[in-house]
């Protein structure tokens, strides 16, 4: 692409739209973002640009582009358009959304400084951040999200959160009963998932996703809570004198689970999330009427990193 800057001020068509290149935000993993402007509207929105050199990459990034454009959810960034450009080696892919000025909320944690949260905040934050990944997983067939951060979740006009980055995306169980089976998913997993948000079945290749309890995790702590490989086991410490009761600990302990039938869902998570709001007991495990949602595919490794600024 060359010089990124170069491209502002730029004009171009994608899809319905004709958009004015702004300003270069920066860039994620394979792809470079930029803000631009509706010529037609001045509507602020941004652009993701990403490049397929083979087979594989592009039917990832069509992947990408089909979940997004089926989410139609409040707290998911609104997908507006794109537009492929096909070249001999390489095929240039741009996506057009909604842009959410307040940046992401890792960020923001950042900009807290030694504040943190109180019980209240963080039961309404990370709610608020479970009610998309609860929408992924009440999908027919059920979708994992699989790259659930707090650089992924993304401040709105109206002050809401909203889910971002659906490259990770993949519908149901993943029944790897090949050698080569695992051998693309493991390559896939690799450059398209963060490391340390891994559940431990994701890390080992062996099952589906359980991301959450990283941002729950991160919230209180800030700091990323499992090691740059992932966490393998269920061998983590919480830290002393936190002064969050005994509730977030336990919410912690359910959604870190090793075992995918142990752990738990979504909806168990966002019960366990009301009742600290209603200053109510959690909820017993087991008690929580179960919707689609199925353990193994949230189990909250898919919602675990905002749990974290204890």
């Amino acid at each position: 692409m060359g010089n990124v800057q170069a491209q502002v001020g730029r004009v171009g068509t994608i899809g319905r739209r004709n958009v004015e290149v702004v300003k270069y935000l920066g860039e994620g993993g394979s792809s470079f973002i930029f803000l631009v402007k509706d010529t037609g509207t001045s509507q602020s929105l941004v652009l993701k640009r990403l490049v397929a050199n083979d087979a594989m990459s592009m039917e990832l990034i069509t992947n990408e582009i089909e979940f997004h454009r089926r989410f139609k959810y409040p707290s998911i960034v609104e997908f507006v358009d794109h537009q492929i450009h096909k070249g001999r080696s390489e095929s240039e892919v741009f996506l057009l959304m909604e842009f959410c000025p307040g940046g992401h909320l890792y960020d923001n944690m950042k900009k807290m400084g030694d504040k943190r949260f109180s019980v209240e905040e963080l039961a309404k934050t990370f709610r608020a951040l479970c009610v998309p990944v609860q929408y992924l997983h009440r999908q027919e067939p059920p979708v994992a999200h699989r790259d659930i951060k707090l650089e992924n979740f993304l401040k709105s006009k109206s002050g809401a959160y909203k889910l971002c980055d659906f490259g990770s995306c993949v519908e149901g169980p993943r029944h790897l009963t090949t050698k080569d089976d695992r051998r693309t998913e493991i390559d896939i997993v690799e450059k398209r998932t963060t490391a340390m948000y891994r559940s431990p079945e994701l890390a080992d290749i062996e099952g589906t996703a359980m991301f959450g309890n990283a941002v729950l995790t991160e919230a209180v702590d800030i700091w990323p809570p499992f090691p740059p490989e992932g966490l393998r086991t269920s061998k983590y410490s919480i830290p002393t004198g936190h002064g969050y009761g005994k509730d977030v600990p336990e919410l912690l302990k359910r959604m870190l689970c090793e075992d995918v039938d142990e752990r738990a869902n979504i909806d168990e998570v966002l019960a366990c999330c009301d009742a600290v709001l209603a200053s109510q007991p959690l909820p017993k495990r087991g008690s929580v009427a179960k919707s689609t949602s199925r353990p193994g595919l949230c189990g909250f490794w898919e919602m675990r990193r905002v749990n974290t600024r204890i």
